[in-house]
């Protein structure tokens, strides 16, 4: 059997102090091994009788903790088990303390950061986790396999209209309306085959309105399932709309051009395409040359430095500008073969819902060169 000298863990005996009040003093080291100098950074030899204070330190009001709890033992109490922190070398000790005999109690004591940090990330990530599910704007519904919901997050009773604690009672035919329940259980059968779907859906509230969502489900691989849920009722019929006014946009008989709020060309309709000799692959590679063709052009048609500086910032200031959001003149371009172009530019800028400039409607006009004939 090994000695304790040899344990691969810190052990110490020792023999508790106490005052002529019954206070609680100090403690006497009697014995250790080398492992519990190694893990409080004192050799194990020429330390016998000196006290705990002296020896392992810390904090006042650590301390008097500490001696508390071991006086505690000592005197004849349960043996204790706790964790203690060491700032100076940041490590995490765990300490077991028992009585030996009357105001003796030895301590053994493992050196427990590994174990502590690993808790600590799990519980932070725990923590994340939490607060991701809590302020996640999508409803997300986890179920087994049954189809039972096991949590739901605050978006998703939002959502349904149901409290988080009603929700844990409830299954998928609970928020399915009755003519599309066989959908839903065909959809449900679809992700434990498959592992994952995407589709549009229709959920019952609870007060009997229904809600169209955009649904994808995962399965997490334990039995349980996750449902990300957007509500689509405002998408869809922006979607709509949009659709809509795509078709209207290649319809136009004059040459339109829609850019982003950076001034790149995203789409443009036929006759754009036809007026500057592009083809649709062509328009990423435009950039910002329509409302920007290059200092060079302006050099090459007469135009000062200054004219193009003061053209150019000027139009990005009004469609920029919030109570303008518009431009209007006349500019020259360059069409795909090279050649010159110019145009009447009246350009629009449409904002997002926060009022931020999202993207730029462009409608061209080619005219003649406005220059006066030399």
């Amino acid at each position: 059997m090994k000695s304790v000298s040899a344990l691969p863990v810190g052990w110490a005996a020792w023999r508790l102090v106490v005052g002529p009040g019954g206070e609680h003093r100090d403690a006497v080291l009697l014995e250790s091994n080398g492992a519990f100098g190694s893990l409080f950074g004192f050799p194990s030899e020429g330390t016998r009788g000196r006290g705990m204070r002296d020896l392992l330190g810390g904090p006042e009001d650590a301390w008097a903790s500490r001696l508390g709890l071991l006086g505690s033992v000592a005197l004849g109490g349960a043996p204790a088990v706790f964790d203690e922190y060491r700032a100076e070398d940041r490590r995490w000790l765990r300490v077991t303390a028992s009585r030996t005999d009357y105001l003796r109690f030895d301590t053994v004591v493992l050196d427990i950061t590994d174990d502590k940090l690993r808790e600590l990330r799990l519980r932070d990530l725990e923590s994340r986790e939490l607060q991701i599910l809590d302020s996640n704007p999508a409803a997300l519904l986890f179920t087994d396999s049954q189809g039972r919901f096991l949590e739901a997050n605050p978006a998703a009773s939002r959502l349904l209209g149901y409290s988080r604690e009603e929700l844990l009672g409830l299954s998928i035919p609970d928020v399915v309306p009755s003519p599309l329940m066989d959908a839903g259980f065909q959809a449900f059968e679809d992700l434990k085959a498959r592992g994952r779907i995407a589709r549009e859906a229709v959920f019952r509230r609870k007060d009997g309105s229904e809600a169209q969502v955009k649904l994808e489900a995962i399965a997490l691989g334990d039995g349980t399932y996750l449902a990300f849920c957007a509500d689509a009722s405002g998408l869809i019929r922006a979607e709509r709309a949009r659709d809509r006014y795509f078709e209207a946009f290649l319809l136009v008989d004059r040459p339109v051009f829609l850019m982003d709020s950076e001034g790149a060309v995203l789409e443009a309709n036929p006759r754009f395409m036809s007026l500057y000799g592009y083809e649709a692959e062509d328009l990423p590679r435009l950039g910002t040359g329509i409302l920007d063709p290059g200092l060079d052009l302006y050099r090459r048609l007469g135009f000062s430095d200054s004219y193009y500086m003061d053209r150019f910032m000027g139009i990005w200031r009004a469609v920029r500008d919030p109570s303008l959001r518009a431009w209007y003149g006349e500019i020259p371009n360059l069409r795909s073969d090279g050649t010159v172009l110019w145009i009447s530019l009246t350009l629009r800028g449409l904002a997002d819902s926060r009022g931020k400039l999202d993207s730029i409607l462009g409608l061209v006009v080619p005219i003649p060169d406005p220059r006066p004939s030399p």
